[in-house]
């Protein structure tokens, strides 16, 4: 097939493989793609990583050798793995995840007739170290509030905004517009629609929703473009609740949240974000570092370290399990999503 001679079997460093209960993925964090592979091929992987081929031929029956011929192929044309004499030379990406700041990311909910949001308040964010917010709004702001209500992020050092806005005949015409003005749009999400749709525009995606705000955003992902295939994400889910990890949420009356869904810890009006990020971090009863991989049906999905999952675990006190209430839209063991009419396993 190939002439490997004493080479052996290698993933690059920046690829790694997530088994499912139906099937798997293998994903490259550098370049943020990712492909379906049978459970067999993960399988594969796993036992013969450091083999030369002559080594996993002779591991395998011979009427086997199509498949293996098939599975080197597609690893290699793919760049998931390569060939090499010292293959220890070339270790794994290192599992870990590490941040200096007290919070890092941030959902805003805000009143378009009333707005409270003040440069004081996306000092304090800074001051915190938040990097990415989620604008909320309930009702239909234009395009001209929202436009000044970005502008107030013009010179902070938040890299990321994602939009969640009501939906309006006419006005969303001029998202594209807005973005490209505003370049820290990140994500756009347009609830109370018509019709749910995915609209891709040249510089950013618009998600139509059918259900309110609280139905729009208080579920798991509802699609596959919803999910985050980065080194980022990835290496926090190995440890952390990628959802409620050093997050902060602000009511529109200024009321402070670890998520719209958990208890109020302060007024933003009344007390410093500081403080009240001190008490949270400090409560020994957040869920931050309630994994996936601890989480009933999170952990049997191909998906569960790519998933921004904002539905609040529960435990089960009796056998010490954590649960999600409400169903998320994909199914692992059917590998398919509500929208979708036939299963999907590869």
């Amino acid at each position: 097939m190939m002439n490997m001679t004493d080479k052996k079997m290698k993933l690059f460093g920046c690829c790694y493989t997530v088994k499912g209960v139906s099937r798997s993925i293998i994903c490259d964090l550098q370049y943020g793609k990712m492909d379906y592979i049978p459970n067999d091929l993960f399988d594969f992987l796993d036992s013969n990583q450091g083999k030369t081929l002559a080594e996993i031929y002779a591991f395998y029956n011979q009427e086997e050798n199509e498949t293996i011929n098939e599975y080197i192929e597609f690893l290699v044309e793919n760049e998931y793995v390569f060939f090499a004499k010292n293959p220890d030379q070339f270790p794994p990406l290192h599992k870990k995840w590490y941040t200096a700041a007290k919070i890092t990311n941030a959902i805003i909910d805000i009143d378009s007739t009333a707005i409270q949001l003040t440069p004081a308040i996306i000092s304090q964010l800074e001051n915190l170290g938040v990097v990415a917010v989620q604008l909320r709004f309930k009702d239909f702001i234009s395009i001209e509030k929202l436009d000044s209500v970005l502008s107030l992020f013009l010179s902070s050092s938040l890299r990321c905004i994602e939009l969640i806005l009501k939906y309006d005949d006419d006005s969303h015409n001029n998202l594209p517009e807005l973005a490209t003005k505003h370049l820290r749009i990140s994500y756009i999400s347009i609830h109370s629609s018509p019709s749910a749709s995915t609209i891709e525009h040249t510089h950013i995606t618009c998600f139509y929703m059918q259900g309110n705000i609280a139905e729009s955003t208080g579920n798991g992902p509802r699609s596959i473009s919803h999910l985050a295939i980065n080194k980022q994400i990835f290496m926090e889910s190995q440890f952390h609740n990628t959802y409620l990890n050093k997050k902060i949420y602000i009511s529109e009356k200024g009321d402070v949240r670890n998520s719209p869904e958990t208890p109020a810890l302060g007024n933003c009006f009344n007390l410093s974000l500081e403080q009240i990020a001190d008490h949270l971090i400090a409560d020994k009863n957040n869920f931050w570092n309630v994994r996936k991989d601890e989480t009933k049906i999170c952990r049997d999905c191909e998906f569960r370290y790519f998933c921004i999952d904002s539905r609040i675990p529960s435990l089960n006190k009796i056998t010490g399990e954590y649960f999600n209430e409400r169903e998320c839209d994909y199914n692992p063991f059917q590998a398919r999503w509500k929208n979708e009419t036939e299963k999907q396993i590869i």
